[in-house]
């Protein structure tokens, strides 16, 4: 690649300025920046893939075939033989309507003289390669039956139909738990190396291209402004950014200031919940126990993290306490008030106490709602501020709060950032004062100095109110930094529950030591 410029119209700043670098045979590179760096936009040239909006110079060569300016013709037979992209969300890159192996079977009878059979042989023979159990039974599946790590698994088998040269990964790992992201990781290693396949990974965590790429690029408003072997930039990075970039990884391995103590008094007290839900296969039916009489309380002031895979039970947890599901069994007490399963059979006072930030902060915003309206939606619902002026005022206070600039309210979830967005779903459950927040792996899709700043945002305002947090994450490095006490959760049971100390010196189940052993640790150059 040389002088990539990429550029869209009504746009100032350019998405990509001058990108230059290259990538041999059988070699790894990984690409690292904030959001807006231009990351997914390079991944997205290379494919041929950006939409017709954007304006590209400079040339990409793909075992010599010029990618800039090419036909269609040309891109499709890259894509066929040459180059593969594995997407982010598998979810959203899978087709929710076909069986996966009518998928992966539409890739191969484009060849010519690739019979019906033969298609399914192949598509069978590649899910046994990227290590689907049964593969068999996923090739007849639809998606939304498997797993996330499941799917990401069909996705890489999908991109290795062509026998590619280039495969390009784009955060491929981030909504996965940390063992599963492990699994793909490895995955990804072994099948570069017996393919000799070049590899581009495109990912925010630098232990994720610490643990899957040999040398790394850091772009910033897309310009290189550093790259090398990742040991050496790791251990001895040259640019301020890069250095920051680096300060903002979790390690969970690093001595953190102890917190100070916390009250004895309970907030939340959660006393054997179990929930189940009734699934249907095929003709048959069958019940299965998301959460099994289970117990976990949250102290005033207190952080409590819920770790675990997924399919353990966190969020089915989370949002059971939340009133959004209904447990079959147990008791649920926030402070003196025995609380209904259904939020709609609380009072209003009792929902104004608890208060619950989603995942994915831009589809939990109503769309057609200005940041403002967003806003003052709870503090209508609760009557919490008396007039437009009130209410005027506790935007422009909240909005202060979570370090968003007030002219920022004027705007609508597409137009921010997600970092801006996440703050916006942050100030939602916050302006109307809570005692305790639920956060649903609320810092899961944010890159490293964006969640570093959401969680001094978070620790900032508990020590302001004495806000407690019940914080369900697979991020183990988020958990490491912010939490006082950490459950882990195996197969809808709690298997360990410990101090934050405690539990990251001395893990004493063998599934916390597993899910500890399986977080990507920076690989530095030793002296």
């Amino acid at each position: 690649m040389s002088d990539l410029r990429i550029r869209y119209g009504g746009c100032e700043a350019p998405a990509v300025d001058g990108l230059s670098f290259s990538l041999g045979a059988s070699d790894s590179l990984g690409i690292v920046g904030e959001s807006g760096a231009g990351k997914s936009q390079t991944a997205l040239a290379i494919m041929g893939l950006l939409p017709d909006t954007a304006t590209i110079s400079g040339s990409i060569k793909v075992d010599g075939t010029e990618v800039v300016g090419a036909s269609k013709q040309t891109l499709r037979q890259l894509r066929r033989q040459t180059l593969s992209m594995i997407f982010q969300d598998p979810a959203t890159a899978l087709n929710p309507y076909l069986r996966v192996g009518a998928q992966l079977d539409k890739i191969l009878r484009m060849r010519p003289g690739m019979s019906r059979k033969a298609a399914a042989q192949k598509s069978i023979s590649l899910l046994e390669r990227v290590g689907l159990p049964d593969p068999e039974k996923q090739y007849r599946a639809f998606p939304h039956q498997l797993s996330g790590g499941m799917r990401q698994r069909a996705l890489i088998a999908a991109a290795l139909i062509g026998d590619p040269a280039l495969i390009v990964a784009d955060e491929p790992t981030t909504a996965l738990d940390v063992t599963v992201q492990a699994q793909i990781l490895e995955l990804l290693r072994r099948l570069q190396s017996e393919m000799n396949t070049a590899l581009l990974m495109i990912s925010h965590d630098l232990g994720v291209i610490s643990q899957s790429a040999q040398n790394i690029l850091v772009i910033d408003k897309g310009k290189t402004i550093e790259e090398g072997r990742c040991t050496e930039v790791f251990s001895s990075p040259q640019h301020p950014h890069t250095a920051r970039l680096l300060e903002a990884a979790p390690v969970i391995d690093a001595e953190l200031p102890k917190n100070p103590a916390r009250s004895d008094d309970v907030l939340l007290d959660v006393q054997d919940i179990t929930i189940g839900f009734r699934e249907r296969r095929g003709w048959r039916h069958r019940n299965f126990v998301a959460v099994d009489s289970l117990s976990i309380s949250v102290n005033k002031g207190e952080v409590v993290a819920v770790v675990g895979e997924s399919g353990s039970g966190k969020t089915s947890l989370a949002r059971s306490i939340a009133g959004l599901l209904p447990a079959q069994h147990g008791k649920l007490q926030l402070l003196t008030n025995r609380l209904p399963w259904q939020v709609s059979e609380r009072s209003k006072s009792v929902r104004k106490l608890l208060q619950m930030v989603f995942q994915d902060p831009v589809s939990s915003l109503s769309p057609a709602m200005r940041v403002a309206q967003i806003l003052a939606e709870p503090l209508t619902v609760h009557q919490t501020a008396v007039g437009i002026d009130d209410m005027q005022k506790a935007v422009a206070d909240i909005l202060r709060r979570v370090g968003l600039d007030a002219d920022l309210k004027d705007r609508y979830p597409h137009e921010l950032s997600g970092g801006q967005a996440q703050r916006v779903a942050i100030a939602r459950a916050l302006i109307v004062e809570p005692s305790l927040l639920i956060c649903d792996e609320a810092l899961a899709a944010l890159d490293g100095s964006v969640r570093r700043e959401i969680l001094a945002l978070l620790k900032t305002e508990q020590e302001r109110s004495g806000l407690s947090i019940l914080l369900i994450t697979h991020d183990l490095g988020v958990v490491r930094e912010i939490s006082d006490r950490v459950v882990v959760m195996f197969q809808g049971k709690v298997c360990e529950t410990a101090t934050n100390e405690m539990l990251f010196a001395s893990p004493q189940h063998d599934y916390t030591k597993k899910l500890l052993a399986a977080v990507p640790r920076l690989a530095r150059r030793v002296a």
